[in-house]
This record gives structure tokens, sequence and C-alpha cells, in this order.
């Protein structure tokens, strides 16, 4: 997790940087409209989730969203349930392939998922 933690405070510290330059690899959401919705998502998963980092808007111009990243939410959290199409990453433990299937599949959207694990970073075993 520090090391993801470390991750998401570097790209923090590029946001705000010229869109068009080719060195620019993160930039603002769309829209007001859209930095609104994701910022409602972060704001509820606030109240019933550990937040590692993020979770703030950055002060630039425009709609820049500090990448945030939750620990463990509750199965029923909307961060968790619902795709937000902002920088949000949720992770969560588990400790059998039965419960991490089980949590893939505890979903009504299947837009997309990804199951990485300590291993597939590099982390250990």
């Amino acid at each position: 997790m520090s090391q993801l933690k470390a991750a998401f405070e570097g790209i923090a510290s590029t946001l705000g940087a010229d869109p068009q330059a080719p060195t620019t690899q993160f930039g603002s959401v769309i829209d007001r409209v859209q930095f609104d919705k994701v910022m409602a998502f972060i704001d509820a998963g606030k109240k019933d989730t550990e937040v590692l980092v993020g979770g703030v808007e950055h002060k630039k111009h425009g709609h820049y969203i500090a990448p945030t990243l939750f620990i463990n939410p509750d199965e029923h959290s909307s961060i968790l349930q619902e795709e937000i199409f902002g920088p949000v990453l949720c992770a969560k433990s588990f400790k059998t392939e039965e419960e991490a299937l089980k949590m893939a599949n505890n979903t009504q959207y299947g837009l997309a998922g990804m199951l990485l694990t300590v291993k597939h970073w590099g982390l250990g075993d």
C-alpha cells in the first residue's frame, strides 16, 4: 500500500501540467458535471471508508481531482459497487480465492474489473 500511495502522490504532483505537452500523462476529468459526480462518490466514500491518499480537488485551472485510494470499503459502498469514471481506486483485501471470487461477482455492473494482487505488483508472494 505504501508503494501504491507513493505512486498516487507522484501523479497528484503532476496534475495541472500543460495538457498539450507530450510529457503530460494525467489530466483533468472532462467537465464540471463529471467533476461533481466523481467528487460526490468520493465524499460518500469518505463517510465510511478510509482514504489512504487523495480525495480532494486539485487546485489548478480545470477539473482536476487528486488520485484517490480507498482501503477496504464496505461491500455495499457505492465506491465499490459502481463505476466512477474518475481517478478513484478501491483496494480490498481477501484471504482466499473463494472470497476474491465472491467480491468480484458481488456487483450488478460488469463494465470493468480487475484483480491485482500483491504478487502482481511485485511486492511479495
